[in-house]
């Protein structure tokens, strides 16, 4: 995303401000459940695509407790199903028709439960043996996670506020990144700059590969950060992106 001047910035904002963001969790809900892919799968197959550049980010709150799976009672309505009750060879009228057999009730949508993730395992973002990235990735038992970051993705291309991406999206946690190391903020040229950071990962994976970092952390927030993550603290290492503009997550 490439907000060079007030204008597209303020647009896009505004953008942000006014998505339905509940709707787009619930049409997840739905992919999710009628496709029955496993959005962490097609996470870990896709081909190394180098470091990302996005800056429309899931925000992440403290761990939960386990949430309880939603049900609804057999006797109760689905969502999207009427009830309706068919009279045969009655010689009443219309008129005479008890109005609980004639009127659809109403039926409130279900609540939306919260996304809530485990993080774990470490990737490479290149070659095991020669890479610049490592990253964990966010785990979703609901499976709502992927469909929706990507509806969030075509969202904003459809704007014009993304460049068409043909690469299939990589949802990570960058754990380290070494692409600036050393040359505060400035990268090599040529390909000598290109091979500068790069590091040997496969220690690293073969002993933290399994590695959980977080368990049921609930995501609260879609928001729009600066690029280039800044140090925060008194000098201990400890850096976060720069907030915009956010909305909350159910």
């Amino acid at each position: 995303m490439s907000l060079q001047t007030p204008e597209r910035l303020g647009a896009a904002l505004s953008f942000l401000r006014n998505l339905n963001v509940s709707k787009m969790l619930q049409k997840a809900d739905l992919q999710s459940k009628a496709t029955g892919l496993d959005p962490i799968a097609i996470n870990q197959t896709n081909e190394p695509s180098g470091p990302t550049t996005d800056n429309v980010t899931l925000s992440s709150a403290a761990p939960l407790a386990p949430q309880t799976p939603y049900s609804v009672p057999p006797s109760t309505p689905q969502l999207g199903q009427e009830i309706t009750a068919k009279l045969i060879d009655s010689p009443r009228s219309s008129d005479s028709v008890p109005k609980a057999l004639t009127q659809t009730p109403s039926i409130s949508p279900r609540p939306i439960s919260p996304l809530v993730v485990t993080i774990s395992t470490l990737h490479p973002m290149q070659s095991v043996s020669s890479t610049s990235i490592i990253y964990t990735v966010p785990h979703d038992p609901t499976s709502r996670l992927y469909p929706f970051c990507l509806a969030l993705r075509d969202t904003f291309t459809a704007a014009g506020f993304l460049v068409p991406e043909k690469r299939p999206l990589k949802l990570h946690v960058t754990v380290a990144n070494t692409i600036y190391a050393g040359g505060r903020g400035k990268k090599g040229k040529g390909k000598a700059g290109k091979e500068m950071g790069k590091f040997d990962v496969r220690n690293i994976i073969e002993r933290e590969g399994e590695i959980v970092w977080a368990e049921n952390v609930r995501l609260e927030m879609v928001a729009i950060c600066e690029m280039g993550a800044k140090e925060v603290g008194e000098g201990e290492g400890e850096v976060e992106y720069t907030k915009i503009e956010s909305v909350l997550l159910p």
